[in-house]
């Protein structure tokens, strides 16, 4: 496999890294920054099937192939 041989990985590797870790800053912040506040919101209408939002499906998606669904499903991390 070339990547391999290269050392370098796909960039959609990259893309979902970058994704759950700014999924992961918002979920940390406890303050009430506008971002923590709209993704709150935006979950609970996600959760109700009153909004279906492709972001919060990426991120489930993403950490349940990482094998991190009991992160998804606390909505909390110790540390990004």
């Amino acid at each position: 496999m070339l990547y391999g041989q290269l050392g370098i990985l796909p960039i959609e590797h990259n893309i979902k890294s970058r994704v759950i870790i700014f999924w992961c800053h918002i979920i940390s912040d406890k303050s009430c920054e506008i971002s923590n506040i709209l993704y709150r919101l935006m979950l609970r209408l996600h959760e109700q099937n009153m909004n279906h939002s492709q972001y919060i499906d990426y991120v489930q998606t993403s950490l349940n192939n990482f094998g991190f669904s009991n992160v998804w499903l606390q909505q909390s991390v110790n540390s990004v």
